[in-house]
């Protein structure tokens, strides 16, 4: 917390607690109170200032017997302050919580949006960006209308454009009408265009001050790796731009919601996203408080809070995009999501796909064309391997190498399995390929 000291700024710009500490300092009769009121501390209140001073100290009793003289003739509420703060002190200071979209993007702190590069997630900030500054009500939202009138009003947004997206950015406002007067980007150094850094003490001020003057009610940082020149895995680099974000969303009572990739999923690992895929350091999902995450489906994106430090997470949703004849978008619809994400590993996965196009194939497919659709899908050779594996029982191979064919067995399990055995499936002793990945069958 900064100390009081007589400003240099006019009052139109000085803050709150500036201005109480002008007005006390100039008001105080001698150069001792002036030098005491020096390690003053202020804090605002909801109805008053409190003043943190040592106790028992006679001077400081007659510093605060002129703050208090200063106050009244000001029309100031003033309140003395202990030592050591409680934490009844701090309910005073604080509000209950407060929600942009409720149980999702809290008011008045740090919100972290996380997904696989290019999944869709500064489309779904773009389209929370248009229900912020059209005034629509929130999907879902338990938010209800208080005497007829709506929660729900148009506000501004603040946009620092980290990646070079900006065409996307105008081109994704202007298909969904979104009010572009109401959605403000930074010009760091003047330059609309200019990459920002939000660790440089001089962005940081630019950035706060255009916050004071626009009083977003949402704040949307693209992304974590384009906003700091720093690197994403050693606490160090990341804690600067964190703690500025966090300290912003509380100071000013705004959503400030940070967009970060995920890292690339493992063979084996959970098919659904957890705190551990999130790139980089583990303080980064720690100074969040809610984490969204979006997953690609079949169907759009399925958006899920996977963190939440502020009471229980909600249903998952999906967030589906329509298009119109000329491949435009034009709307974007939100649906509850109805079936539970999946627990599958992608090998469990892998193994579900080829079962699926083995039926579709009519019970049998070449290894070559079935290879060439699983990588079309994002399936390695070796996930195929597993789900081969997996199959053991209920499919016959024919043929070796690329040649072979996989069949479902239609004279049960024993019968497969000796058959896959007598052609080297045992996967006992399999050789290895040039790349260094197991033959699926020998040669």
């Amino acid at each position: 917390m900064a100390r009081p000291h007589p400003p240099k700024m006019s009052i139109a710009k000085e803050s709150g607690v500036a201005r109480m500490s002008r007005i006390i300092y100039e008001g105080l009769k001698t150069d001792s109170l002036q030098s005491l009121f020096r390690v003053v501390d202020i804090e605002p209140r909801k109805d008053s200032y409190g003043f943190r001073m040592p106790e028992n100290v006679d001077a400081f009793n007659l510093l605060w017997a002129e703050i208090v003289r200063i106050c009244t003739a000001n029309n100031i509420r003033a309140k003395r302050l202990k030592k050591y703060a409680t934490l009844d002190e701090l309910d005073e200071i604080m509000d209950d919580v407060n929600w942009l979209w409720h149980d999702w993007l809290p008011r008045g702190m740090l919100s972290l949006l996380v997904g696989d590069p290019g999944g869709g997630k500064s489309m779904a900030a773009i389209d929370w960006a248009r229900i912020v500054t059209n005034g629509t009500c929130w999907p879902f939202c338990k938010m209800k209308c208080v005497k007829g009138k709506e929660l729900c009003k148009p506000g501004n947004v603040v946009w620092v454009e980290a990646e070079s997206g900006h065409k996307i950015l105008i081109d994704r406002a202007r298909s969904l009408n979104i009010r572009k007067d109401k959605i403000f980007l930074p010009t760091f150094g003047l330059d609309l265009f200019a990459q920002p850094d939000l660790t440089i003490p001089e962005h940081q001020e630019y950035m706060t001050n255009m916050i004071d003057a626009k009083k977003p009610a949402l704040v949307v940082v693209d992304s974590l790796g384009g906003a700091s020149s720093g690197g994403e895995n050693r606490v160090e680099e990341v804690r600067p731009i964190l703690q500025y974000l966090a300290s912003i969303a509380q100071e000013k009572d705004t959503t400030v919601l940070l967009i970060h990739h995920l890292r690339k999923q493992s063979v084996n690992e959970d098919i659904a996203v957890s705190l551990s895929r999130i790139r980089g350091s583990t303080a980064i999902s720690a100074f969040a408080r809610t984490i969204i995450a979006l997953e690609r489906t079949h169907r759009g994106a399925m958006l899920s809070v996977i963190k939440s430090n502020i009471g229980r997470p909600p249903n998952p949703v999906m967030m589906i995009q329509e298009f119109d004849s000329k491949d435009k978008l034009v709307d974007v619809k939100y649906e509850l999501f109805s079936i539970p994400p999946s627990k599958k590993t992608r090998k469990e996965a892998c193994t579900d796909w080829a079962w699926g196009i083995l039926e579709q194939q009519g019970g049998k497919i070449s290894f070559a064309e079935l290879l060439h659709q699983a990588e079309e899908v994002g399936y390695t050779k070796n996930l195929l391997y597993g789900a081969r594996d997996q199959l053991v029982n209920q499919i016959v191979i024919t043929g070796t190498g690329r040649e072979a064919y996989w069949e479902i067995s239609h004279d049960g399990g024993e019968l497969a399995h000796l058959a896959n055995t007598l052609t080297g499936m045992n996967g006992k002793e399999e050789e290895e390929l040039e790349d260094g990945a197991p033959r699926p069958y020998p040669e």
